[in-house]
């Protein structure tokens, strides 16, 4: 069984601070903390079988694009000869990630 590395872009871990930001306003940034490590361990969760995600090379050559928890888009690519997985963007509430790769 392939085992990959994820890693994440800069824009990934800036979104992922945004996210931070916007869900402790709205709840508690404890919550917000909980909520990101979430994130971050389904994104290490695609270290195995990172295909499962939907492929989207309509918009850009090997761009996967993987749901989490109905409210956030994980957008990322995939290098098979290195066996890793580059988490690109984070997406949350609806945001039009798709535009970005248009």
């Amino acid at each position: 069984m392939k085992v990959y590395e994820v890693q994440f872009d800069e824009q990934a871990f800036s979104q992922l601070d945004d996210i931070a930001v916007f869900v402790a306003a709205r709840d508690n940034p404890l919550s917000a903390s909980r909520y990101i490590d979430r994130i971050i361990t389904f994104c290490q969760g695609l270290r195995i079988f990172p295909r499962r995600a939907t492929e989207r090379t309509d918009l850009a050559p090997g761009l996967f694009v993987i749901g989490f928890k109905r409210r956030v888009s994980i957008t990322f690519t995939i290098d098979e000869e290195k066996l890793l997985v580059w988490i690109t963007g984070i997406y949350y509430g609806g945001q039009d990630w798709e535009s970005n790769y248009a």
